[in-house]
C-alpha cells in the first residue's frame, strides 16, 4: 500500500514536465501552443495537490528570488488599482506578472527534479526547427512566416545564440555531434543575417565577444565552434544576396545605420529618440506607480 502510493504522484510529475518542454519547444510558434503546454502543468500540479505529495511544497527558488517576486506582484496589484480602468484592464495588468512569475516558478520546478539536461536539448531542437524554417521561408521554399515581424526574428536568434556557442565549442565523441553543434550555429548566425536588424546585429557581436571573455574557449573549440560557422555564414549570406538582390539593400540599409552612429544619431536609432524622450517626461511625472496605457494616448 505504501510503495503504491509512493509511486502514484509519478503521473503528475510525468505531466508537468511534459507540458513544460510541449511548451518550450513550441513557444515561437505563438501563444496557444505554450498555454496548452501550461494546461498540462496545471493539470498535473492539481494532481500533486490532489495526491498530497511533497514536491509540490518542495522549494525551487532561492529566498532573495521569492521576496523579489512576492514585491513584483504585490506592487502590480497595487499600481493597477490605482490606475483602475475597469476589471479587464485590472485583470491584464495583475496577469502579465503572474504569467511571468508562474513560467519562472515552473521552470525551477522541472529544472530542479530533472536537471538542465533534457532543457537544453529541447531548446536546441527546437531553435534547430525554428532556424530551418526561417531559412526555408526566406528561400520561398515555405510559404508561411514563423514570426510575424523581423526584429521578432532577431529577439530570437540573440537568445538562443549564446547557447548555440556552448554546444558548438564543446568536445563530442561523436563526429555527427560535431558536425551538427557547428552547423547550429551557422544556422543561428544565418537568422540573425535574416532578421535585417541592426540592434540584434549590434547585439549578436556583443554576445560573441563576451562569450569569448567569459568561455575562453581552447583553439579547437574556437576553431570549430565560431571561425567556421561564421566563414560559412559569410558565403551564404554572400549567396542569399546574390540570388535576392532586395537582400543586399536591406543589408546596406542596416549597415548604413550603424555606421551613422557618430553623426546623425536620429537615423542610428530609426527616430526612436522621440520615442525615449516622451518617455522620460512621463516617467518624470509619475517616476513611482507609472501610467497607465489609457493614460498615455494623448501624450504620444
Amino acid at each position: 500500500m505504501n510503495e503504491s502510493l509512493a509511486k502514484t504522484p509519478s503521473w503528475p510529475m510525468s505531466l508537468i514536465a511534459f507540458g513544460f518542454y510541449f511548451s518550450l519547444f513550441f513557444d515561437p510558434w505563438g501563444p496557444i501552443p505554450r498555454y496548452l503546454g501550461w494546461l498540462f502543468c496545471i493539470i498535473g500540479i492539481v494532481g500533486l495537490f490532489i495526491l498530497r505529495s511533497p514536491e509540490l511544497r518542495r522549494p525551487v527558488l532561492d529566498p532573495a528570488v521569492k521576496i523579489i517576486i512576492y514585491i513584483m506582484i504585490i506592487w502590480s496589484v497595487f499600481t493597477t488599482l490605482l490606475n483602475f480602468y475597469g476589471w479587464y484592464h485590472f485583470g491584464k495588468g495583475v496577469s502579465n506578472p503572474l504569467e511571468a512569475v508562474f513560467g519562472i516558478w515552473l521552470t525551477a520546478f522541472v529544472v530542479s527534479k530533472e536537471g538542465t539536461g533534457r532543457f537544453q536539448k529541447v531548446w536546441w531542437a527546437s531553435s534547430v526547427l525554428i532556424f530551418a524554417a526561417c531559412i526555408l521561408q526566406a528561400v520561398n521554399v515555405l510559404k508561411f512566416n514563423v514570426f510575424s515581424h523581423h526584429n521578432t526574428l532577431g529577439l530570437y536568434a540573440v537568445m538562443t545564440l549564446p547557447m548555440s556557442l556552448n554546444f558548438a565549442v564543446r568536445r563530442y565523441d561523436s563526429m555527427l555531434l560535431h558536425v551538427i553543434s557547428s552547423l547550429t550555429v551557422v544556422l543561428n548566425l544565418i537568422a540573425l543575417f535574416l532578421s535585417f536588424s541592426s540592434g540584434p546585429w549590434l547585439v549578436g557581436g556583443i554576445e560573441i565577444l563576451l562569450f569569448l571573455i567569459i568561455a575562453r574557449p581552447g583553439k579547437y573549440g574556437l576553431f570549430k565552434g565560431l571561425l567556421i560557422p561564421l566563414l560559412i555564414t559569410v558565403l551564404l549570406a554572400g549567396l542569399f544576396a546574390f540570388n535576392q538582390p532586395d537582400y543586399f539593400g536591406h543589408f546596406k540599409r542596416e549597415i548604413s545605420q550603424l555606421i551613422s552612429f557618430s553623426g546623425d544619431f536620429s537615423k542610428f536609432t530609426t527616430n526612436r529618440t522621440r520615442i525615449w524622450e516622451k518617455t522620460a517626461h512621463l516617467i518624470s511625472q509619475k517616476p513611482i506607480t507609472g501610467w497607465d496605457g489609457l493614460d498615455t494616448r494623448p501624450c504620444f
